[in-house]
């Protein structure tokens, strides 16, 4: 076995839809995007109709979120992210996955200004064979300058110089997985991380993703 794919991805600035074509029936989407106002919680659809299992949020100043929809309906999809009040997208990103579920997550909040940052507790996680780790990361105020993403991983959309979106395979298990990233200019941020596991392999069992707003979500 091997990692889920990432099949495609589409970025968008201050709109809340994206979309692709020519999705994969039983493939998975996710969606991860930045705020430029702060909303309580989030409702995901989209015009093929299908589930929505998970809504993770991490309220900074302004927040972070990500969803996920496993064993999607095939064609052509528009996403949309609708706010409890207001709340809007400053910028996002929306991937077509192979087919996995969400195996485990985490979260970190920097104590003090840092330039390097991390998306779990000192421990870390243990990242599952069979696996793709999509973390997100903000600054909780200015600008941080030149972002760059952790070993291994690639920078799958960068937020004018305030957050990131990177994902990285794991092919082979992980140990005391971080997701860490950094910034030229120190700052406190915050990060959450989601391991994606190949369905083949048991990707999808129940879960609880860890959010500092516990706004929570899904299995």
């Amino acid at each position: 076995m091997t990692a889920p794919a990432i099949v495609q991805s589409t970025t968008t600035v201050s709109t809340a839809s994206m979309s692709l074509t020519g999705v994969t029936a039983g493939n998975t989407l996710v969606m991860a995007w930045f705020e430029s106002s702060t909303a309580r919680s989030w409702r995901m659809e989209d015009d093929l109709l299908n589930e929505w299992l998970a809504v993770s949020s991490f309220a900074l100043t302004f927040g972070m979120n990500l969803a996920f929809a496993k064993d999607v309906a095939g064609g052509n999809v528009t996403v949309t992210a609708y706010p409890s009040f207001t709340g809007t997208i400053a910028s996002g990103i929306l991937y077509e996955l192979g087919p996995c579920g969400l195996d485990l997550s985490g979260w970190f909040y920097d104590g003090s200004a840092l330039n390097t940052h991390y998306s779990s507790k000192s421990a870390g996680i243990d990242v599952a064979a069979d696996s793709l780790v999509i973390a997100v990361g903000r600054s909780n105020s200015a600008s941080l300058s030149t972002i760059t993403e952790g070993s291994g991983y690639t920078k799958d959309l960068e937020y004018s110089g305030n957050g990131i979106v990177q994902s990285k395979a794991f092919n082979s298990a992980g140990s005391g997985e971080r997701a860490s990233w950094s910034s030229a200019t120190a700052r406190q941020c915050g990060s959450m991380m989601f391991a994606f596991r190949n369905m083949a392999v048991g990707g999808g069992g129940a879960v609880i993703v860890n959010s500092r707003r516990n706004t929570l979500i899904g299995r």
